[in-house]
């Protein structure tokens, strides 16, 4: 299916409005017109791209104006929305209606935020006027489009998402962008226009070359994380005769003296991070071979009751922001030897949202626990 533009959407506006507004036992449909004017003689005319006159159980005659868009994204719902107030601002008993292609949670919230309604053409709507309320949700995305979130997840764009997520205090530039994730200046530019699109990012300041820092935190986050699974890795199962605790210890330990890059995740990183779950299966990412630390640890392959997973990461970035966490009190090592290197907390956050055993609920309490916090100090101090 061709990626639809405004003129498209319009197109099939008419019949879209027929089909919901006609099944309405009061509402009555008295005419349709596409690219009229409306506004008062004395106030400024505008040019709507459809008008419906509908009759309402309490007025003979109440006036929808549509806005048609290509994109149901919030950035052009947004936009929509000045137009739309300046079109209904000077025409009496009027109401402005949003209309794209489909519309997401995130413009739908947009949208109540404007005071306007929407309808997409794939049955979605809320339209809330002159005692009339008509609410559809759940239809699926039925167009493709250009270029839609999921792009902005993939292996190489998700290295932008992830070091924006970051650093939640950082103003940036595309080009800074590019050098900190290690991709392109395209590949970042083409991020921010997204991010942007989506109001996740605001732009700072005027002229090109405009600065932008993150606004949404956790909205980009939750996006992400239901476009993202775990199992994205390559995941391998061992067996240890060691219990998870000795087992974890003395991974971290022969990581450090080999020089191995290494990070904790899911069950093992909560414990460090966010504890509050029971476990007996240790998570870690390695990077590179493992046929060396199998050996020196006695690991057995197994396909079932693995107590340990090693992790092959999709993409090197899974170790962007790793870090040390707690200590392990030994007599013969000073300072002490960390307890562990665990993944940043945007990727735990990640796999543990996509890990069915508790891992949700792990997940919401490390967002509630350390994410948010951090996240409303970034948003005061940008007051």
């Amino acid at each position: 299916m061709k990626v639809m533009t405004a003129t498209d959407v319009e197109a099939k506006l008419e019949a879209a409005i027929r089909e919901l507004l006609d099944l309405q036992p009061k509402l009555q449909v008295l005419s349709l017109m596409r690219q009229v004017g409306v506004g008062t003689q004395d106030a400024q005319r505008g040019r709507a791209d459809v008008v419906a006159q509908v009759a309402t159980p309490t007025r003979e005659q109440f006036t929808l104006v549509f806005e048609a868009k290509s994109s149901g994204e919030p950035r052009i719902a947004r936009l929509a929305a000045g137009q739309l107030r300046a079109l209904v601002g000077s025409t009496p008993l009027s109401y402005g209606v949003f209309t794209a292609p489909y519309v997401a949670e995130s413009t739908r919230r947009v949208c109540l935020e404007e005071g306007i309604g929407f309808m997409d053409l794939c049955g979605n709507c809320l339209l809330a006027f002159d005692g009339v309320y008509l609410s559809v949700e759940g239809k699926p995305n039925l167009f493709r489009t250009g270029r839609g979130l999921k792009s902005l997840f993939g292996p190489k764009a998700s290295r932008c998402v992830r070091v924006v997520l970051s650093e939640p205090d950082r103003e940036w530039r595309v080009k800074d962008l590019a050098t900190e994730a290690r991709v392109s200046l395209g590949q970042a530019f083409n991020v921010k226009t997204m991010l942007l699109g989506a109001e996740f990012v605001n732009e700072l300041g005027k002229g090109p070359g405009r600065r932008f820092r993150l606004a949404k935190p956790e909205e980009l986050l939750l996006e992400w994380a239901a476009n993202y699974s775990y199992t994205t890795n390559t995941l391998t199962g061992y067996y240890s005769f060691d219990d998870t605790r000795t087992l974890e210890r003395r991974l971290a330990e022969y990581c450090r003296t080999n020089n191995i890059t290494y990070a904790f995740t899911l069950t093992s990183g909560a414990a460090l991070v966010a504890p509050m779950l029971r476990y007996d299966t240790a998570f870690v990412y390695i990077a590179g071979e493992q046929d060396e630390l199998r050996t020196a640890l006695g690991l057995k392959p197994v396909e079932t009751g693995p107590n340990l997973m090693l992790l092959e990461p999709y993409d090197e970035d899974v170790f962007y922001g790793a870090r040390d966490v707690g200590v392990e009190v030994r007599a013969d090592e000073v300072p002490p030897a960390p307890a562990g290197r665990v993944v940043s907390d945007v990727q735990l956050f990640l796999d543990l949202k996509s890990y069915k055993a508790r891992g949700e609920e792990a997940a919401n309490f490390l967002l509630e626990q350390k994410l948010r916090p951090r996240w409303r100090q970034s948003i005061q101090s940008a007051k």
